[in-house]
């Protein structure tokens, strides 16, 4: 009886292991990815540190959570996300004018082509300036993939859930 009784136990682990392994909302994923645009490669963490992310949460592109729900470990997909699906049409609309004031000023804006500032989030970004004026400057905040379509080569490396018996 003991021995039928560990039989059934492994099967039961393997079945709720094996389901918990989909990618969907509140998932721990690991994937690796490769992703192009024009036919260059932008980022590419193979043998890098891959990306980790929790399904659901909003970390990445929606457009990129769709496409790969449902998949599981050592799945490999290939996929194209439009610029609109990504980060949207490049738009003039988004350059800002910004008084020289707002800046240290130490800053020499002579020949200026990029500006490091932090992100809402907290992340140094390289920010285009556009013009330099006698009292301001104008910023391209678009989005350094706007306007471009992405092509993604992404393998599932790990899916984790809290409810996972490990």
């Amino acid at each position: 009886i003991v021995f039928l009784l560990l039989g059934m136990t492994s099967s039961v682990y393997a079945v709720v292991n094996e389901e918990s392994q989909v990618i969907e909302n509140g998932k721990k994923v690991k994937v690796d990815f490769i992703l192009t645009t024009g036919g260059k490669i932008f980022t590419n963490t193979e043998g890098k540190k891959p990306l980790e992310y929790v399904h659901g949460s909003n970390a990445i592109l929606s457009e990129l959570e769709k496409q790969l729900e449902g998949l599981k470990v050592g799945d490999k997909k290939e996929f194209t996300l439009s610029s609109e699906e990504a980060y949207g049409l490049y738009s003039s609309d988004n350059f800002r004018e910004f008084p020289k004031s707002k800046f240290p000023e130490i800053l020499d804006f002579t020949n200026l082509e990029t500006l490091n500032l932090k992100s809402k989030e907290g992340k140094w970004v390289s920010v285009p300036v556009r013009e330099i004026k006698d009292d301001s400057v104008i910023l391209d905040l678009n989005h350094p993939l706007a306007g471009k379509d992405l092509h993604y080569v992404v393998t599932i490396l790990d899916i984790q859930s809290d409810k996972t018996i490990e």
